[in-house]
């Protein structure tokens, strides 16, 4: 048996034991905390520390449930080798606005990590979880919801060194579709450099790490929630945290092929937008994806593919309807060519 007392946050969980509490990362106006709720399962069995992490979103809640599930319901503590931290609800001031942002300083989570104790809030936040959850982690998942219209997968950062290559094995062993990631992002006229991730932290750390893209946001899908349980636990499984066989995905579509960094395509004109190709379907350079249509019904653009590969997301926020410059579909060429 582990020997190991785990502490984090207000937390002291033994061996062999579940407890619950929360990181207290800064105060309202009012005095009240601004608090990251815990869930920390202390295996009675030595293993490894896996950071389970959802809603840096707030309206990515998603995850919230795949976490609930694994903790609260499948993984005993007595049969669990190593230790899950679990942190449902990682940016709590997005999540009580439903936000992608975080209301009281405009900014976007996933940008900021490490974050600085001495910034605005959401700097603060990622500062708490990078010390306390990061710190005390050997794998990482961080879980995330792409937009209504878009099959689950997972974002993962490629480099010849180890934690990045046992990363791209967490992600093999989820199960859904692989779609690498790159600080540089081609032809994106909004955030050209992706940085400042939960995971591009816990990788310079040397601690592999996966960002899982469920769907949608804002509420629960069944599927895709099934989806995530199945990976964690594969991933669980992969890392020997728990016994067993992995599972294969069978609620989701998977890409059987590793993707390179998706390209996005915008609209020129304005309208309702009909799609013309099942995500997650191959597609070839030109094909027609998107039909843009006025409000008396005329065609006025034929959004086609920048490339051959396969169809990853038609990313709806609102209406299924587009401004000129508005992202209309999402295609990843295939990493092999």
């Amino acid at each position: 048996m582990s020997k190991k007392l785990i502490s984090i946050g207000d937390v002291q969980c033994p061996p062999g034991e579940l407890r619950l509490g929360r990181i207290i990362a800064g105060h309202h106006q009012d005095s009240a905390p601004i608090a990251i709720p815990l869930i920390v399962v202390n295996g009675a069995h030595d293993g490894p520390t896996l950071w389970l992490g959802a809603a840096v979103h707030g309206s990515e809640i998603a995850g919230c449930e795949v976490i609930r599930r694994i903790t609260r319901e499948i993984v005993k503590p007595a049969e669990l080798h190593g230790v899950i931290l679990a942190a449902p609800i990682q940016n709590p001031l997005a999540f009580r606005a439903s936000s992608y942002h975080t209301p009281q300083d405009g900014l976007n989570m996933n940008r900021v990590f490490p974050g600085d104790p001495d910034e605005t809030i959401t700097h603060r936040l990622a500062h708490a979880i990078y010390t306390q959850g990061v710190a005390q982690s050997d794998y990482l998942m961080d879980l995330h919801c792409n937009a209504l219209g878009s099959i689950d997968f997972i974002f993962v950062r490629w480099r010849e060194e180890e934690a990045w290559q046992k990363g791209w094995a967490m992600a093999k062993a989820y199960g859904v579709t692989i779609v690498e990631s790159v600080p540089k992002r081609l032809g994106f006229g909004f955030e050209e450099r992706l940085v400042g991730l939960l995971c591009d932290v816990a990788l310079e750390a040397r601690k592999p790490c996966i960002t899982v893209e469920l769907t949608p946001q804002h509420y629960f899908e069944e599927r895709s929630i099934r989806s995530g349980v199945t990976g964690t636990l594969n991933v669980m499984k992969y890392l020997k945290m728990l016994a067993g066989n992995l599972e294969p995905q069978t609620e989701v579509p998977v890409i059987p092929e590793p993707l390179r960094p998706q390209l996005r395509v915008t609209a020129q004109r304005g309208g309702l937008l009909t799609y013309l190709v099942p995500v997650g379907q191959k597609v070839r350079k030109g094909q027609p994806l998107v039909l843009v249509r006025d409000p008396w019904g005329d065609v006025v653009e034929t959004v086609t593919s920048p490339a051959d590969g396969y169809l990853l997301s038609y990313p709806r926020h609102g209406n299924q309807a587009a401004a000129s410059g508005d992202i209309v579909v999402f295609v990843a060429p295939p990493r092999a060519a």
